[in-house]
């Protein structure tokens, strides 16, 4: 039996649950539970999220992972669907973590590579890789990126210094920044004392075998970074 908007009156009951069709394949939908006037389950509804007819392919389960939300399906002269639940998302393909254990020194404004000296994590299935050039980031795998840098730098003498940092990409000719990438600044006043640490966070939509780096520049003179305070994450998204 097939149960039409229309014909929902207000005995209804419904729950969000997920469509398992093997291979970690995931479908989140809306199960309408019908119920009579004596309170027996008379039939039951499964839509998508635009209040479409939806078909179980594999299992229909509860969600494991839990992300609250609201979400407004459907509307219309005689039912409004507002929906508080939970959705499994897919777990993250790849994530890298790295740090700068040793200072880089002599930034000027030329612009320095930034050199991370550790990696920490690099999960399978290997969708980055940062092995293979110092500062360069390779993207195996195309997909969508988001990258967060922590930055941290100081003076190499006595004056006062501005860091900037940019995410750049290689056009296959030459380097340059990229799109959306947004630029962080820094204010260093003294050496040994005039540490502040910056975060440049961008998302990127990265074809496979594209190279990324960041580069790092002193606007009024020599700058260098602080061990252990420089680090990056990247997670496939």
């Amino acid at each position: 039996m097939t149960i039409t908007y229309n014909e929902i009156e207000t005995k209804v009951a419904q729950r969000a649950l997920v469509d398992n069709q093997g291979g970690g394949t995931l479908v989140p939908f809306i199960r309408a539970y019908v119920y009579d006037d004596c309170g027996d389950l008379e039939a039951t509804n499964d839509t998508d999220f635009d209040g479409n007819p939806y078909v179980v392919v594999g299992t229909a389960e509860e969600s494991s992972k839990k992300i609250d939300f609201v979400d407004e399906l459907k509307e219309n002269d005689r039912l409004k669907i507002d929906v508080i639940g939970s959705l499994n998302l897919a777990t993250t393909a790849a994530c890298v973590y790295m740090n700068q254990t040793t200072d880089q020194v002599g930034i000027t404004s030329v612009g320095d590579v930034l050199e991370m000296t550790n990696v920490g994590i690099n999960t399978n299935p290997a969708a980055v890789d940062v092995t293979s050039t110092i500062g360069e980031i390779l993207f195996l795998i195309n997909g969508n990126y988001e990258l967060e840098l922590q930055f941290t730098g100081d003076t190499q003498d006595g004056a006062r210094r501005t860091s900037k940092v940019v995410l750049q990409v290689f056009n296959g000719v030459t380097w340059e920044d990229a799109p959306g990438s947004p630029e962080s600044f820094g204010y260093h006043r003294n050496n040994a004392s005039g540490e502040s640490t910056t975060y440049n966070r961008v998302i990127v939509s990265a074809a496979s075998n594209s190279r990324y780096r960041y580069e790092v520049s002193s606007l009024n003179g020599t700058i260098k970074t602080v061990s252990k305070g420089t680090s990056l994450v990247i997670k496939q998204i």
